[in-house]
C-alpha cells in the first residue's frame, strides 16, 4: 500500500516556491533607503517695501525653511553709493528665523537718490539667500531754481597760508539733486573765483558751472558739490555743506575741493561761509535801478586789506550821475570818505550775456579812491552779491536795494544790533576780527546805550584782545538824505578803542526787519588795528524777554580762527529751562576733515549769571558755552529776535581762539510744504538768511 505522505512533499515543495516567488522569503529583506534631504531656503515673511524716505525705517522679516540646526538669517546691505558714504545701517547682523530686524537708511548720499540691497542669508548656508532693493530718496524737491551763492573765507591750496578767497556765482538746482539742467543750460550756471591760482599768481577767474550735485537730510542738513573747469581746462570739484533754512534761502559752508590736472588729483585747502538764495526769475534779466546800500571787503593785489562801503544811486537806465552816492573806505591804516557831487559821475551798470549778471563800473574823481569794476550777482529787486573783478582789488560783498528811500533819510533811531568779521592789521589773519554790538539812539544823535564783544586775535602787542563793555555815544546821520549813519563811541570803552562804524540804512528807521550794512574801521587804531563788515537788524523790545523758545530748530552758520580757518554749517535745537537758559544739542559740518564731511556734536549751555536777567537788557546770555566735537568755547548768545541770533566766542585772552556765528530757525523738510515759508517772520526778515553770514 502507497504511503500517504509520499503524496504530501511535492505540495510542501510547491508552496516554498509560490512564497518565493512572492517575495515572501525572510532570507534576503531590505529596508528602503531615507528619502534626500531637501534643500535649505529663505524667505521674506512679508514683502519689504521698495521704496521709501531717507527719513523713515523698516522692518524685515526674514523666514528659514529646512534647516534642522535652526542656525536662522545673517543680514547684509549693499548700495550703489561710493564707500565713502554709508548704506545705512541694520538694528542686528543676525537673527533668529522669523525675528524682525529694522533698517535704518543712510544718512546722506550723492544726489537725491539711491538704492539699497537688503541681503538676507540662510545662517546654515549663504548660498540661500534673497535680496530686498530698496530705493531711497531725500529731500532735493525742497530746492528748485536758480539760486546766488557767496561764500568767504579762506585758501591755503597754493598761494600764502590761510589767504582771503571769495567765491560768488549762481547755479540751478533741479529739484531733484542735480546741478544744471533746463534753466538757461550751462551759462546761467557761472562763478566767479578771488584767490591764488595752481601758479601761485592772485587773480579772478570767472567759469561756467558744469554739472554736480545736491543733497537735502532729514534734519535739513545738506551737501552741494559743483563741478567746473578752470582757465587753463583743468577740472575742480568744489565741496560744500548747508542747511536749509527755507526754500528759498540757505546758510552754506565750503569745506575744501578737489583740482585735478595733468598731475592728477590734488586736494583743494578752502573754507568759506554765506548764504545762498532762491533767484527771482522775473528781475534776473532786468538792470537795476534806484538807491542801494553796499559793503565789501578783501585786500589788493598785495594782499593789504581793505573795507569799502556807500549809497550808489543808479539814476538813469545804465548810469550813476554821482547824485546822492557815497562811498568809505578803511585802506592801509586811512579811514576816507568820498562824497563829493557828481564824484561817481561816468559810473555805470552794465548787463552781461549771462541773464541775472550785471558789470558795475566805478569812476571817481576823489584822491585815494581807484576806479572799481564788480560783477554783480542778482538776486532779486532788492539783493546783488557782489565780487570785485578788476584785477586791482580783490573783495566781495552785497548790496541790499533803498529803493525810493533814496535821498530822504532824514531821521535816526531805534535799537539795533550787529555783527562785524574782518581782519586785524596787527596779525593780518582773515576772520581775525569779531564783533557783536547792541546800540539804543535817540532821534537827538545819541546812543544812549550799547554793549560791545569785541574780540582780536592779536592787538598791537601781539596779544589776543577782548573787549566787552556796556557803551554810549554819538551818531551823525547825513545830510543828504542818503540814509549813512557814522557811530562813535564815546567815551571810549577801553583805552584806544576809537573805531569809526558807519551804518548805511536799507529803510526808514522803524520798517520791521528792515537791516543796514555795516562797515567797521580802526584801521589808525593804536592799539587794536582792524577792519571789517557786517549787517545790522533792528532788535525786538524788550530784549530782555526774548529766548530761544522750547524745542525750537534752527540753522547754525560759524567761522572760527584758531591759526587756520574753520567753517561751517549744521543744526541745532534749544530747550529752555524757564528763568534759567537752557541746553543746546545738533550737528555741526566743518571743513577741515574731508569730504563727505563726518558730521560732529554740537552741544551747549546759554544763561546769565545767576541773579541777573536771563537774557540780560542787550538781549545776551552771557554765561554760556559751546561744544563741538567734544571741545568747549565760551560764548555769549545775543538774540535780534525770538527766531535769530548771533553769538561770539568771548575766551580769545586765554585760547586764541576767535569764533562768529549765527542762528537763524528753520523749516522741517520732512514737512510738505513747511519749507515754503519764508526764513523769518515778516517780510523784511524773510531775507535775514542772506545777512546773517560770515561777510
Amino acid at each position: 500500500m502507497a504511503s500517504r505522505l509520499s503524496g504530501l512533499v511535492p505540495f510542501a515543495a510547491l508552496a516554498i516556491l509560490f512564497l518565493a516567488s512572492c517575495g515572501g522569503s525572510t532570507f534576503d529583506v531590505q529596508n528602503p533607503p531615507p528619502p534626500p534631504p531637501q534643500d535649505i531656503t529663505i524667505a521674506f515673511a512679508t514683502p519689504p517695501p521698495t521704496t521709501m524716505s531717507i527719513a523713515g525705517t523698516a522692518s524685515l522679516t526674514a523666514t528659514v525653511i529646512n534647516d534642522p540646526s535652526n542656525a536662522g538669517v545673517d543680514w547684509a546691505l549693499t548700495c550703489s553709493n561710493q564707500t565713502s558714504y554709508s548704506c545705512g545701517s541694520l538694528s542686528s547682523q543676525h537673527s533668529a528665523s522669523g525675528e524682525p530686524i529694522t533698517f535704518s537708511p543712510p544718512t546722506a548720499f550723492r544726489g537725491n537718490a539711491d538704492q539699497v540691497t537688503i541681503v538676507a542669508y540662510a545662517a546654515a548656508s549663504h548660498q540661500s539667500n534673497t535680496l530686498a532693493p530698496i530705493a531711497i530718496t531725500a529731500f532735493g524737491s525742497v530746492l528748485q531754481g536758480t539760486y546766488v551763492f557767496q561764500v568767504k573765507g579762506t585758501d591755503a591750496s597754493f598761494g600764502p597760508a590761510d589767504y582771503p578767497y571769495q567765491l560768488t556765482g549762481q547755479v540751478y538746482l533741479d529739484g531733484n539733486g542735480n546741478v544744471g539742467g533746463s534753466q538757461g543750460g550751462r551759462n546761467a550756471n557761472q562763478q566767479t573765483l578771488n584767490t591764488f591760482d595752481v601758479s601761485t599768481t592772485l587773480d579772478t577767474t570767472t567759469s561756467s558751472i558744469t554739472g554736480g550735485s545736491y543733497f537735502v537730510g532729514a534734519d535739513g542738513r545738506g551737501t552741494l558739490v559743483l563741478l567746473t573747469t578752470d582757465q587753463v581746462g583743468d577740472s575742480i570739484e568744489e565741496d560744500f555743506t548747508f542747511v536749509v533754512l527755507s526754500g528759498s534761502n540757505l546758510s552754506l559752508a565750503q569745506v575744501g575741493g578737489t583740482l585735478t590736472n595733468s598731475q592728477g588729483p590734488i586736494d583743494l585747502a578752502q573754507a568759506g561761509s554765506g548764504s545762498m538764495s532762491l533767484q527771482d526769475p522775473a528781475v534776473a534779466g532786468v538792470l537795476p535801478s534806484a538807491g542801494f546800500a553796499f559793503t565789501a571787503s578783501g585786500t589788493d593785489n598785495s594782499t593789504t586789506p581793505i573795507v569799502y562801503g556807500g549809497v550808489l544811486n543808479i539814476d538813469n537806465p545804465t548810469g550813476i550821475s554821482g547824485s546822492g552816492t557815497l562811498t568809505d573806505q578803511g585802506y592801509n591804516g586811512v579811514f576816507s570818505s568820498c562824497s563829493a557831487t557828481h564824484a561817481f559821475a561816468g559810473s555805470s551798470v552794465v548787463a552781461t550775456p549771462v541773464p541775472g549778471v550785471v558789470t558795475l563800473n566805478f569812476v571817481t574823481t576823489c584822491a585815494g579812491f581807484n576806479p572799481a569794476q564788480l560783477t554783480g550777482y542778482i538776486v532779486d529787486s532788492s539783493h546783488i552779491d557782489l565780487i570785485e573783478t578788476d584785477g586791482a582789488f580783490f573783495a566781495s560783498g552785497q548790496a541790499v536795494g533803498q529803493g525810493s528811500a533814496t535821498g530822504s533819510f532824514s531821521s535816526f533811531s531805534g535799537n539795533y544790533i550787529f555783527d562785524i568779521l574782518g581782519i586785524d592789521l596787527s596779525s593780518f589773519i582773515p576772520s581775525s576780527l569779531t564783533s557783536v554790538d547792541v546800540i539804543s539812539a535817540d532821534p537827538a544823535g545819541t546812543l544812549t546805550t550799547g554793549y560791545t564783544d569785541t574780540a582780536l586775535y592779536s592787538d598791537s602787542n601781539g596779544n589776543p584782545a577782548l573787549i566787552s563793555s556796556a557803551l554810549t555815544g554819538v551818531y551823525q546821520l547825513d545830510n543828504k538824505g542818503i540814509g549813512r549813519v557814522h557811530l562813535k563811541y564815546t567815551p571810549a570803552p577801553v583805552p584806544f578803542f576809537d573805531p569809526s562804524i558807519v551804518l548805511y540804512l536799507t529803510a526808514p528807521a522803524g520798517t520791521p526787519g528792515a537791516p543796514a550794512l555795516a562797515l567797521y574801521s580802526a584801521a589808525a587804531n593804536q592799539r587794536y588795528p582792524a577792519l571789517g563788515i557786517g549787517v545790522a537788524y533792528p532788535q525786538a523790545q524788550p530784549a530782555q524777554s526774548l529766548s530761544f523758545g522750547d524745542g525750537e530748530q534752527y540753522g547754525f552758520l560759524l567761522a572760527q580762527q584758531i591759526g587756520s580757518e574753520i567753517d561751517g554749517s549744521g543744526q541745532m535745537t534749544a530747550a529752555l529751562n524757564p528763568g534759567s537758559g537752557g541746553t543746546l544739542s545738533g550737528l555741526f559740518d566743518a571743513s577741515g576733515s574731508g569730504f563727505p564731511v563726518t558730521p560732529a556734536p554740537l552741544a551747549g549751555l546759554f544763561g546769565c549769571p545767576q541773579g541777573g536777567a536771563c537774557p540780560d537788557s542787550f538781549g545776551r546770555f552771557s554765561s554760556s558755552t559751546l561744544t563741538l566735537d567734544g571741545a568747549s568755547a565760551a560764548v555769549d548768545f545775543f538774540l535780534i529776535d525770538q527766531d535769530n541770533g548771533f553769538l561770539i566766542e568771548t575766551d580769545a585772552p586765554d585760547t586764541f581762539q576767535l569764533a562768529l556765528g549765527s542762528f537763524v530757525h528753520r523749516c522741517d523738510v520732512t514737512l510738505s510744504g513747511n519749507c515754503q515759508q519764508s526764513a523769518g517772520p515778516s517780510k523784511g526778515m524773510s531775507r535775514k538768511a542772506r545777512h546773517l553770514r560770515k561777510n
